[in-house]
This record gives C-alpha cells, structure tokens and sequence, in this order.
C-alpha cells in the first residue's frame, strides 16, 4: 500500500495591534518585505469609511496608529503605498458626498499634504482610487464629474504627484457612471476598474492597456448591482467573486484580458467579499469576514485554475488582503472587541499541495509513481510511503 503525503498546513499568523471593536483594515499595502500600510475602516457604524490609518516597517514587530491630516469630513477611500516613508492616500468628504483630493506623506506619515488643489478633483468629485507604478508615475479616478456632461474623473501624474492630466473623454466610453472605492487591480502596464451606475443597469470592469490613456467597457452580468471584489493573476486570467441578495456566491472569469467574462462552475468554497493574486503564480486567495445570517462562508480559500478551484485555507474573519510574493502577505482582521488580540494576519508562506491524480503502476520489480499537482507554492518535496500488509507505513 502506498500513501502520499501532501498537506502543508497553510497559516495565518494573528499578529497584535491597537484596535477597537469593529476595526478593519480595509486597504491593505505592501509596497516591500517589511513595511505594511493599511487604511482603516470601523464596520460597527452605519459610516464605515475614516481618515485613520496602520503603518509598520519592521514586518508587524510595531505598529503606527495615525490619521491622514485633511480637512473635516474626508476620510480615505484608497492608499498607494510607495515605502515605509512615502504613501499616497486619495479622500472624499464624506459628510458632504462630494469633494476631496489626493494626499502624500513622505516622512511615514507625521506629516501630509495635499496635492495640486484645484488642479485634480473638486467639490463635486468622488474620488476612488490611486494608484502607482512606481514613485514618479501614477494614476487617481473618481466618478463620473463635469463639466459639461458628466464623464470619469482620470487623472495621470508622471511627476510624483506634484502636477495631474485628465483622460480626455474621447479616451473613455460614455456615461454618468460611478466608479467603487479601491476596486481596481493593475498588472504590468494593465488596469481595470469596476463600473456601475445608479440604475444598477451597468455593471461593467473597464480595462485599459496603456496605463489608464485609453478605456474599454466589458459587461460581467452578475446577479448583483457591485459585485464583491476581482482581481488579476496575469495580463490575461482575471476572477471576480462576490454573492448575490440570497447569499449564493457566485465567480466570473476571464482569459482574454478582460474583454468578456463567463460565470464560472467551481467546486469548493469560493470567499465573495476580498480577493488578491500572490505575484508571480497562478494563486489567487479570496476572502468574507461575514456569514450574513449564517448563509456566507467565512475565512479564506484559494485557486490555481482561474476560479475552478477553490480550497479553504481558515475559518477566521479577514478583510482585505494582499501579497509582495509568495512568502510576503497580510490581511486585516475584523475585531469582534477592543481587548481581544490581533487585528492583522500575516502570512507564512505555506499552501495545501493540491493533488489532482496520483496513479502507482505495478513494473514487475517497482513501483511506478506518477502525479499532477494544481499547486506546490514554496513545498519542497512530496514524501511517499510505502506498506507491506500488516506492516507500518516507511519512507518510499
């Protein structure tokens, strides 16, 4: 009798930092091995969004608990995190619905200031997210503004943020549309963004090849007005995840880039709310801090087929996550009080190796092994043993 050995326990590592009850980190950052930056959402109240912040550079040994210093009402719709100094943080007012601007520290956030007042967004902007390619060049959308008739608010920086160019109209498809806060996902020079309107008759994730100069809209006709989250594991394979109002959860896939998307039929658990590649593999883990009625699984899964697949890796209440490479990862936690421990996860670097046939051939004096794996990030062997009958298991 033969065996194989082929579970690497996966963990997440709890790691301590101040919270209160309902914190949640909600933009998870991870520009390198030691630094993390995080923006923060407080989900126990009817208005989750905040100006707050976590920040640490020497891997989650300590931890900065600060507040992005802006005028009353804004609160952080996205971050962009360059490195334990410089980070990027984009805000709406909230309190009025409108207005806001783009915000930089670069001495690790004791100090912010807003950039290029006047010049990019105004107080009829929503601002919702940005990005960077790199410290010089990146990208700010908002919603649908004017003048004239309303049309995505694009802005692209190749000076550190100190000046901003709109995306002219003709760049973009048409539309009093809206885009969702920190809903984006970039890979290499490609960008995509989700894109609904207030009928709840649009749902679409644009998709531009030229860092954000040029626009095209895909329909993704999910069961749901904004779908949960997506993400893409390279130029070509994207999947999107989210439930619909009965608490089914549903995932949609690409393989063109994002030009058209099908529903996907998966087997496993497939988390709606959070979802993030881990550069540099086919791996993507998603992620529900929330049952909703007990009808949602909670924890984390991941795949390695585009969506087919799913794998559960834990039962706790993540929030948003994201991985610099496959031994690099964090995510935040939601706290179910302030005097309970945790608030982040870190990850170990170990998933399940996932067998997906494993066959032993009878040769006459041995036995021939063959085996296909869906994943082996960072294991090293597979260890067979081998039985006579009535005797134990022993190496092979």
């Amino acid at each position: 009798m033969l065996a194989v050995i082929t579970s690497v326990k996966s963990q997440w590592t709890l790691v301590d930092l101040f919270h209160t009850a309902g914190d949640s980190p909600y933009d998870v950052e991870v520009p390198n091995d030691h630094t993390v930056w995080a923006s923060l959402w407080n989900v126990a109240t009817s208005q989750p969004y905040t100006p707050y912040y976590y920040r640490t550079k020497d891997n989650g040994a300590n931890w900065d608990y600060g507040f992005v210093t802006a005028p009353s009402g804004y609160v952080i719709s996205s971050l962009a995190a360059i490195d334990e100094d410089t980070c990027y943080a984009i805000m709406v007012d909230i309190v009025v619905g409108t207005g806001g601007g783009v915000f930089k520290t670069t001495d690790g956030g004791a100090t912010w200031n807003q950039l290029a007042e006047g010049q990019i967004f105004n107080s009829s902007s929503f601002p919702d997210f940005i990005y960077f390619w790199n410290p010089r060049e990146g990208i700010a959308v908002g919603d649908a503004n004017g003048p004239g008739t309303p049309y995505m608010e694009m802005y692209t920086t190749d000076d550190y943020g100190a000046t901003w160019t709109r995306i002219p109209r003709e760049n973009m498809p048409e539309g009093n549309v809206y885009g969702i806060t920190n809903s984006y996902s970039v890979v290499g020079d490609r960008i995509w963004c989700q894109i609904i309107n207030a009928a709840g008759t649009i749902h679409q994730i644009w998709y531009s090849y030229d860092r954000g100069q040029h626009w095209n809209p895909a329909d993704i006709p999910t069961p749901s007005a904004q779908i949960g989250d997506f993400v893409f594991s390279d130029s070509t394979h994207g999947v999107v995840v989210g439930n619909d109002d009965f608490f089914n959860v549903y995932v949609f896939s690409t393989k063109d880039g994002g030009r058209h998307w099908n529903e996907q039929n998966y087997t496993g658990t497939a988390m709606p709310t959070y979802i993030a590649a881990i550069p540099g593999t086919t791996t993507i883990v998603s992620a529900n801090p929330f049952a909703a009625l007990g009808s949602l699984p909670v924890g984390t899964s991941f795949t390695n087929d585009n969506g087919k697949t799913w794998i559960n890796i834990d039962g706790e209440a993540h929030s948003d996550l994201a991985y610099l490479n496959g031994n690099v990862g964090w995510s935040g936690q939601v706290a179910s009080d302030m005097s309970s421990d945790g608030g982040m996860f870190r990850w170990t670097g170990l998933l399940p190796v996932s067998l997906m046939s494993f066959t032993a051939t009878n040769t006459g004096k041995s036995v021939m092994l063959n085996w296909k794996t869906a994943s082996e990030l960072n294991a090293a062997i597979l260890t067979s043993l081998a039985q006579e009958k009535g005797l134990s298991f022993a190496d092979s």
